[in-house]
């Protein structure tokens, strides 16, 4: 029998009596005794209600049941066929083209199709499915902080290349210091033993004040060379108080350090929706996905740390682990 064609299922002339029967033309509908060739999944996350008159039922003398009403459309039994799945409400706060969502959609679906040797999702626009990016104070705090750590490395940047000059500062420092002691000590050792001869000739007191002269202005130049290293060290301490205040700004605006929900795979209106509130960057966008589309999949979490259907995603990257194995192979038999 042609599934696509009009079912009709036929009867007795005797059973018909008494019963206002409606030729039933629904694609979906199969006589008794087919093959609908529904499997049922234990893992389904979203039962699908199966509503159907008996009132309309006919039971006749040779044992046939009839069932005539509308039956709903079939849906695609996650891990048995691709699952449908298409984007919905994007709130243009996330400043995301639709190229870089879909990429992010499919590197997620990849991971799973990949690991299950066969496409475990379809983009289709009629897809019950659907991806929201949903803004809220979660994604607005991420893009602020953003800046904020724009901020901060920019910063560490030019703390590292004070650092530098700090290391050459204090290097010359040292050098024109013992240059300075070096000096100082001969001058002073030599005066003394002038003085200690009964004192200087006329010539030989003039060489000695030129010589003092020097030392005075080499003593300058010294002292003038430590002052510029101080100040490369009070533009660092600066710089560091600043980093402090951005990271102490980051550290209390309710994200660091705190769990937050980044996404959320669940029924709204009836339907099954993916629902993505928070992503640093687009690979985050991606990570965050495919733990959502494992859900739909019917994968529970576990607990490692470093795995894609973690509860909490704080280590995790976009590779499966043994644990996210086998969720798979226990929500789809592969």
């Amino acid at each position: 029998m042609n599934l696509n064609s009009v079912r009709e299922q036929l009867v007795p002339a005797d059973c018909l009596s008494g019963f206002p029967l409606t030729l039933n033309t629904s694609p979906n509908f199969c006589p008794p005794g087919a093959d609908t060739g529904r499997v049922e999944n234990r893992h389904r996350r979203i039962p699908v209600p199966m509503r159907i008159n008996l009132a309309r039922a006919l039971l006749c003398a040779m044992g046939a049941l009839v069932l005539v009403g509308a039956f709903p459309a079939r849906e695609p039994q996650p891990c048995v066929e691709p699952l449908p799945i298409r984007i919905g409400s994007v709130d243009p706060r996330f400043g995301i083209d639709a190229d870089d969502l879909s990429a992010a959609i499919g590197q997620a679906s990849d991971v799973w199709s990949t690991a299950a040797h066969r496409p475990l999702f379809r983009v289709s626009p009629d897809a019950e499915l659907t991806i929201n990016l949903i803004y809220d104070w979660r994604q607005k705090t991420t893009v602020k902080d953003r800046g904020l750590k724009k901020q901060i490395d920019t910063l560490v940047a030019a703390m590292a290349t004070l650092d530098r000059e700090l290391d050459r500062g204090k290097a010359s420092t040292e050098a024109m210091r013992r240059a300075y002691e070096r000096d100082l000590a001969d001058y002073n050792a030599e005066v003394q033993a002038v003085n200690d001869a009964g004192g200087a000739a006329a010539g030989q007191y003039h060489d000695m004040e030129l010589r003092g002269q020097e030392l005075d202005a080499q003593r300058a130049r010294l002292n003038a060379h430590v002052a510029r290293v101080n100040a490369l060290v009070d533009r660092h301490n600066d710089i560091k108080i600043q980093i402090d205040r951005l990271v102490s700004t980051i550290n209390g605006d309710g994200l660091a350090g705190n769990e937050i929900r980044k996404g959320l795979y669940a029924p709204r209106n009836g339907h099954p929706t993916i629902e993505i509130y928070q992503f640093s960057d687009l690979a985050d966008l991606a990570l965050v996905l495919a733990h959502e589309m494992g859900h739909a999949l019917g994968i529970r979490h576990n607990d490692n740390p470093h795995a894609i259907m973690s509860p909490l995603l704080q280590d995790a990257s976009l590779v499966l682990k043994p644990q996210d194995r086998q969720g798979l192979r226990d929500a789809c038999g592969v």
